[in-house]
């Protein structure tokens, strides 16, 4: 990693590393909004217009902060609509990650709107074209933990999901069926 981004002093527990990502992007900085914000499990009326007022088309939305099945599926409800039909990428930094096992589940719920185009093979990230198609009640398709409560369930849903994610040329690990059978 010292190869792609200077070595940094440490930061403590709730320290900003916004200022470090800035510096990191170089000369790109100027063509990135970084925003920090929180983002709740649940919208409510007018939220998504307060996280993001400007309410402009995106042409990248870079996805590390889905680390919660409730935030999986706010930050699509935040961003997805300003998303541009055939141009738009989602990054999404985590998605082979075990422990954002959702991620998977969910894009899989998303399927007819997000297009797999690039996964770097040996890390956890896979890039995604926004093939349109996406309305409100999209988000509320992607499954939750109370949709999971037995292995049997859990099973059937994880067969879905690596026959599907396969189907496309991508393979996601074993160990998101075996965190998920953990929370039972």
């Amino acid at each position: 990693c010292d190869q792609y981004f200077p070595v940094a002093p440490p930061l403590r527990d709730g320290e900003s590393f916004l200022e470090l990502t800035r510096q990191n992007l170089g000369p790109l900085a100027r063509h990135v909004d970084l925003r920090p914000c929180l983002f709740p499990e649940h919208l409510a009326t007018g939220e998504a217009r307060a996280i993001y007022p400007e309410a402009a088309p995106i042409g990248v939305v870079f996805v590390d902060c889905a680390k919660d099945w409730g935030v999986s599926r706010t930050l699509m409800e935040v961003f997805a609509p300003h998303l541009i039909p055939g141009r738009s990428l989602l990054i999404e930094q985590d998605f082979k990650h075990h422990w954002t096992f959702w991620r998977p589940l969910h894009l899989r719920a998303w399927r007819e709107c997000f297009r797999p185009i690039h996964e770097i093979v040996e890390g956890w990230t896979i890039a995604f074209e926004y093939t349109g198609g996406w309305t409100p009640d999209l988000a509320e398709r992607a499954p939750m933990p109370e949709d999971f409560t037995t292995p049997i369930q859990i099973n059937a849903a994880w067969s879905g999901v690596y026959s599907y994610w396969r189907s496309q040329g991508h393979l996601t690990g074993t160990g998101e069926r075996t965190a998920l059978l953990m929370r039972l």
